[in-house]
């Protein structure tokens, strides 16, 4: 398989992993009470629902039932001593009624808490744990009221209360938000209730336990929902339960509770005691109306003993240990069950440790982490550890003013650079990616302790003397020539002058291999500007965001940010605290869609202003129906989330309005962005709508749309290691392969079983991704190849309304051990990725990935012997890599030595934009021209590359013949748009012959300003049609991207960036559908132009060639389509991913297509020169096999 296939795997799952990594589970908010007993922690926040809850009848074991309060009047409870008022001056009624759920248990306690003003989140978590006597020293609450059995309840408070918020709590019921009501209004108001459980239990220590162990027992109590869930992606749209914490009753046996618990699986009761051991529950599932009795016992554990030193055998003091369960994800989200320090000789001593399988992780700032897993038994008194912490890599340089003068004991901080999460070097993440220093008297620094990286380093610093209101920025803001703009006029926040703005200096990308840094401070810049409506009109409330520009994968990661709020009558505003830099400026306000960001370098001329413009919000309403066509309540309406989503969430700045529908299945989406609108239906039970696209206008409406829900299928699978044995406790994923914004997270049970549940037709990609916290190898933790190779892989096809059965690990039956060694020349590659691909079958099952060591040496198992295609790719950063690849077979042995050389041709050039200055970032393509070899994607070589600081490139590891090299475009081909600043239009040069060991210099771009091609995809009937994937001829034929990136939406719309000015033929091309006739497009810089490119069936054709004797041979195959160009080897994303299903890739058979109707010439050459050929006629049928015969 060529090598690309991987990097393009790699990314996809990466792009993933950028969201674990930036979404892990550990961020997802707790619902945290700091409330002493009685009452438990807040019910969770959740989005509203319009859904009738589960009817479940409580369990037969119940504690005694409350008795029921009868009265239908009950004052709300005194007020703060600063505002306390006898009864009678308690004029002001606010009556109303709760919506009691079925099923309500007979000891549920209902009251009404009254609250001044409007609670935040927190407020609302923190009020709704706290006892009725509490509420009356909160500033905030006024009291509380209780509901009759009937659901009503009366209140009264101060004659002079304009109006008031009512927050609904109880032992079951749970709630969205605060209801607003007015006082004295003849309206009663109405209170949603949800039906949640009640869970309660007690710590229970051991019988023996001392006063002393006893200490703090029920201080730290945790409810843990199932967050897999809410990891990767799942964190854009998460609305389930969240974490809660509660305190145990110390007068009352320990006793603990948790009130208005959401229905949900997978929930853990656990505690931290002080001075005992912490326990974690095993999984429970909670449903409405239960009450859940669990009791907590706790031990006195293990004993842990040992040293923590340095490379030389020092002992380090105050090293931080961390020993957690169950983590997850790369070591994230587990349960820590101890910690401490290191004494000053670097020893420690932990009591009190939970048994069972534990991970230890060890920092202290200037070392690398270390962690490493392990058994514990109860009892146990382990002594003799020895954690060796290294001190890792180190980034050096100098902090000085503009004028050279040092910035001294400023700090620096040092962070992993978030723009490369969503590359293959995410995993350098995982170990050694923070760090700080402050600089000396000369303003140098030296922070250690740091991993592979990329990194970025900042500071900041206020000028000496600079007082409160001194603004570096103020006579850019008071040039501006802006009608009576004030910019310190009282309707502008001062907060965003930048009047106490420090002087700041970054850098990114930097690498601990760098050379010394120096950065020099920057005095604080500012952005003066307005924003308008769609109709010109100024808005008068409103924020801006400017965040700088970055590469990488997901526009937004690891960008610089800042923001503020306005309000001004003519929409003008003043942005401060800014550095010289791209930046990317957006404005948000109520009532108002997402606005695309407006690109501003800075320092701008002292007069220039922006205007941003943002357009009125639109509305779409229409009814959810289920397969069947009956009306769907309580189903969720939103648009797809997409990785462009994802970075601007990650930035601070989105927002992405969804509605539920009411009982008849009907819904009114409102706060759309205007433009082409996509929507899709969720609803438990069933597999999500198909997108929907429809047009509206700013304040426009849509109405009459129709999403109808599937029936979805289901993937059933089972982990197993390396021995055979099941895996619990395992995080598995799952998503379409071509979208990585789907993901699934579920975790494997006791048995090792895992389910994915309402899933819609089509290919899912299955994995399981390693749950430690990384390795301490000799080349540092991170490492891609080690991390891919812990993981599992498989691809499953579901079918709607059926089981898909998957198994990933699986123990292989005839495993062949392979050690082996890359080599150029006599000369070892260190650092080299290589993957082993089964031939003909397996797909991901069968994919074996490792890395060379530092003498070029590897080892990996395969599940089987027979033919191999293997890769040697070397990984230069996100999006980057060069790669070679060999046809192996391994033989049917136990062991099997390998070695690799690699070719040393190659190509080398530099590449500017059309004033001559170097193209920095411009991305660098390498294919191979002409027959492609069976079982392989580009024909045996394939470089992605960006250029340096200067412009240049190098292209390496090339085999003699004949190659093309294109520059410019955008990243990754568009697959995630045009990002990370300037895009060059792109250019093809063809023809370039290496003989053996030639490298041929000189290949030189001069890059234009690029244009865009947009466009639509239709059918014969004019319908829209998704996932077309658009390829692009120039004048001269060249294929700007023979590996596409772009493919059309769900509304078969399509965006190619990064186009050279000029003339080109677009076809588009589906699984089955391809484009008869090109059709003509013209490319202006600066400009985008519009076509609509059409479909219809096509034919895909499968070439194998025999030998004399009728057997199959490997082969290099071209196939030509009648106006004589090359149109094999031109693959799309779904064409990757199909590839790597279980039929994977064969060396003898090639598949191309699906072709339009006409006459192609097909050439089969075997390995020792003889060839066939055939001329083939399509007629549009589905499929035709051609076999070419060797004379």
């Amino acid at each position: 398989m060529q090598r690309f296939a991987l990097g393009l795997l790699a990314a996809l799952i990466l792009g993933g992993m950028a969201a674990v990594l930036w979404f892990k589970p550990a961020s997802i908010h707790s619902d945290s009470s700091t409330t002493p007993p009685p009452a438990a922690s807040a019910p969770s926040q959740s989005p509203a629902e319009t859904a009738a809850p589960r009817e479940v009848r409580p369990p037969e074991a119940q504690a005694p039932e409350a008795p029921v309060v009868e009265a239908d009047t009950v004052e709300v409870t005194e007020a703060p001593a600063s505002a306390r008022r006898s009864i009678e001056e308690l004029g002001l009624a606010i009556e109303g009624f709760v919506n009691l759920p079925a099923n309500l248990p007979g000891d549920e306690l209902l009251e009404v808490v009254v609250l001044r003003s409007e609670p935040s989140p927190w407020q609302e978590r923190a009020l709704l744990g706290d006892s009725t006597e509490d509420l009356i020293d909160d500033e905030l609450a006024l009291g509380a009221t209780e509901v009759d059995a009937r659901g009503r309840f009366l209140a009264r408070v101060p004659a002079d209360t304009a109006e008031v918020w009512l927050l609904l709590r109880g032992r079951y019921i749970y709630v969205s938000e605060a209801v607003h009501a007015l006082p004295g209004a003849e309206q009663p108001v109405e209170l949603p209730a949800k039906l949640g459980a009640w869970v309660t239990g007690n710590v229970r220590p051991p019988k023996s336990a001392t006063a002393s162990e006893l200490e703090g027992l029920g201080e730290n109590i945790r409810l843990d929902p199932d967050l897999t869930r809410a990891m990767g992606m799942g964190a854009l749209d998460y609305e389930g339960p969240r974490r809660r914490e509660a305190s145990a009753d110390e007068l009352d046996q320990h006793r603990f509770e948790f009130r208005g618990v959401r229905p949900s699986q997978g929930y853990k009761l656990r505690v931290g005691p002080k001075h005992l051991a912490a326990f974690s529950s095993t999984p429970f599932e909670v449903t409405a109306g239960q009450h859940v009795v669990l009791d907590l016992p706790v031990t006195r554990g293990a004993v842990l003993a040992g040293v923590v030193v340095d490379g030389n055998g020092v002992g380090i003091a105050g090293a931080e240990i961390e020993i957690e369960q169950d983590p997850m994800v790369f070591g994230a989200g587990g349960f820590e069950v101890r910690e401490g320090k290191s004494e000053a000789d670097g020893s420690f001593v932990l009591g009190a440790v939970a048994a069972g399988h534990l991970s230890m992780r060890v920092k202290r700032d200037g070392y690398l982490d270390s962690s490493q897993e392990f058994d514990l038994g109860e009892g146990e008194f382990r002594e003799g550890l020895e954690i060796v912490l290294d001190s890792g890599n180190s980034i050096t340089g100098r902090v000085i003013w503009p004028d050279g003068r040092p910035a001294v004991d400023v700090e620096v901080n040092v962070g992993f650079d978030a723009s490369f999460l969503g590359g293959m070097e995410a995993f350098n993440a995982m170990r050694g990616a923070d760090g700080e220093a402050r600089t000396d008297a000369e303003g140098r620094f030296v922070v250690t302790g740091l991993g592979k990286g990329p990194f970025t380093v900042r500071c900041e610093s206020k000028v000496e003397g600079q007082e409160d209101g001194e603004d570096p920025s103020r006579a850019a803001a008071e040039a501006a020539d802006l009608e009576d703009f004030d910019p310190f006029a009282e309707s502008v926040d001062s907060s965003s002058l930048g009047q106490n703005a420090p002087w700041r200096a970054r850098a990114d990308g930097v690498r601990p291999t760098s050379d010394p840094l120096e950065l020099i401070l920057e005095r604080p810049l500012g952005v003066v500007g307005r924003v308008v409506d769609d109709l010109g009109e100024p808005v008068a409330k409103f924020k801006v965001h400017a965040r700088t520009v970055t590469g990488g994968m997901l526009s937004g990661l690891g960008a610089e940010s800042h923001s503020d709020s306005f309000t001004d009558e003519a929409g003008v505003f003043f942005l401060g605290g800014l550095r010289a830099c791209e930046w990317e400026l957006f404005a948000a306000a109520e009532g108002y869609g997402l606005a695309e960001p407006l690109l501003v370098e800075l320092p701008m001329d002292e007069d220039a202003t922006v205007t941003l413009t943002l357009e009125r919000t639109a509305s779409v309403s229409g009814t959810v129906v289920a397969s069947n066509g009956r009306a769907m309540a309580g189903a969720k309406v939103s648009q797809p989330q997409t990785l462009k989503d994802f970075g601007r969430m990650a930035s601070g700045d989105f927002t992405r309005p969804s509605t539920t529908t009411d009982a008849a299945g009907r819904f009114t989406l409102e706060g759309l962005t205007p433009g082409t609108v996509l929507l899709v239906a969720k609803a438990e039970g069933h597999a999500p709508s198909e997108s929907v696209s429809t047009e509206v206008a700013p304040a426009g409406v849509a109405t009459d749309i129709v999403l109808t829900l599937r029936v979805g299928g289901r993937i059933l699978g089972k982990i197993f290691d390396k021995e055979g044995e099941v895996m619990p406790g395992q995080s598995i994923m799952c998503q379409n392969p071509i979208d990585p914004s789907s993901q699934l997270w579920a975790n494997s049970d006791d048995d090792g079983e895992f389910t994915f549940a309402d899933l819609a037709p089509g290919q899912y990609q299955v994995m399981t991704l390693p749950t430690g916290g990384g390795g301490t190898g000799d080349d540092g933790a991170g490492d891609f190849a080690a991390m891919m190779e812990q993981m599992k892989f498989t691809m499953a096809t579901v079918v709607e309304g059926e089981d898909t059965e998957v198994a990933l690990g699986a123990k292989p039956e005839a495993a062949v051990k392979v050690t082996g060694r890359v080599l150029i020349g006599d000369e070892p590659v260190a650092g080299a990725m290589l993957t082993f691909f089964a031939d003909g079958g397996g797909g991901f099952e069968s994919m074996k990935l490792m890395s060379t060591d530092k003498d070029g040496r590897f080892k990996t198992e395969l599940n089987k012997p027979g033919g191999y295609m293997i890769n040697v790719q070397q990984v230069n950063g996100t999006g980057q890599q060069q790669s070679v690849e060999f046809f192996e077979v391994i033989p049917e042995v136990e062991t099997h030595a390998l070695e690799i050389d690699l070719p040393v041709g190659g190509i080398s050039g530099r590449v500017t934009g059309s004033d001559g200055e170097p193209a920095v970032n411009a991305r660098v393509t390498l294919g191979i021209e002409g027959p492609i070899p069976n079982g392989s994607f580009t024909g045996g070589n394939y470089s992605e590359v960006w250029t340096d600081a200067k412009g240049e490139y190098s292209l390496k590891w090339l085999r003699p013949g004949d190659y093309t090299v294109a520059a410019g475009g955008s990243f990754l081909g568009g697959m995630f748009g045009d990002i990370g600043g300037e895009v060059l239009g792109r250019q093809v040069r063809r023809d370039l012959n290496i003989s053996e060991g030639q490298w041929l210099s000189g290949i030189d771009f001069e890059l234009n300003e690029a244009g865009r091609l947009t466009g639509n995809v239709v059918d014969a009937s004019g319908q829209p049609v998704r996932d077309a994937a658009i390829f692009l001829r120039d004048a001269a034929g060249n294929s700007i991207d023979r590996i596409t990136m772009v493919q059309s939406d769900a509304a078969g719309k399509f965006v190619y960036g990064g186009l050279d000015p000029g003339n080109y033929r677009v076809t588009a091309r589906t699984s089955g559908q391809v484009t008869s006739e090109p059709v003509s497009a013209s490319i202006a810089a600066g400009n985008d132009t519009q076509v609509t490119v059409s479909v219809a069936a096509g034919t895909m054709v499968v070439v194998t060639l025999t030998d004399k004797q009728g057997e199959d041979v490997r082969c290099n195959v071209e196939v030509t389509g009648p106006d004589g160009r090359q149109v094999n080897g031109l693959w799309s994303m779904s064409d990757l991913m199909t590839a790597l299903t279980g039929g994977g890739i064969s060396s003898r058979e090639t598949r191309v297509g699906p072709l339009a109707p006409g006459t192609y010439q097909l050439v089969a050459t075997s390995a020792d020169g003889l060839s066939a050929k055939k001329s083939l006629t399509l007629d549009g049928q589905e499929e035709r096999r051609v076999r070419l015969r060797l004379k």
